[in-house]
């Protein structure tokens, strides 16, 4: 499920700044969605707390290791390959200036 939301930011009588989250479409009136503003530093919390909840098993671990490891190869030789192509296209363009400055 999508929520969109904008970013509000009330001031108190103090002018201290409150930062919410606002429903876009409720704020917009294109919804009729009832979900109130939400500070977000109150949505950072909850988002915090949640995380110290979330665990992966061992495997799960092993796994994403092992994809992150194939991904970062794959992506170190990549660079590699582009780092050679740029480096021989350099020394044809330096070759191919000598030939014009020594047939200037």
């Amino acid at each position: 499920m999508r929520i969109a939301a904008d970013v509000s930011n009330a001031k108190n009588r103090h002018g201290n700044v409150y930062c919410y989250f606002v429903c876009s479409g409720r704020h917009s009136k294109r919804t009729d969605c009832t979900r109130g503003a939400i500070l977000i530093a109150d949505v950072e919390k909850l988002i915090e707390d949640y995380y110290t909840r979330v665990q992966i098993s061992p495997a799960q671990r092993e796994a994403l290791s092992g994809m992150l490891r194939h991904e970062f190869d794959r992506l170190m030789a990549a660079e590699t390959d582009e780092l050679e192509r740029l480096t021989t296209h350099r020394d044809r363009l330096e070759h191919e200036q000598d030939r014009l400055m020594h047939a200037h």
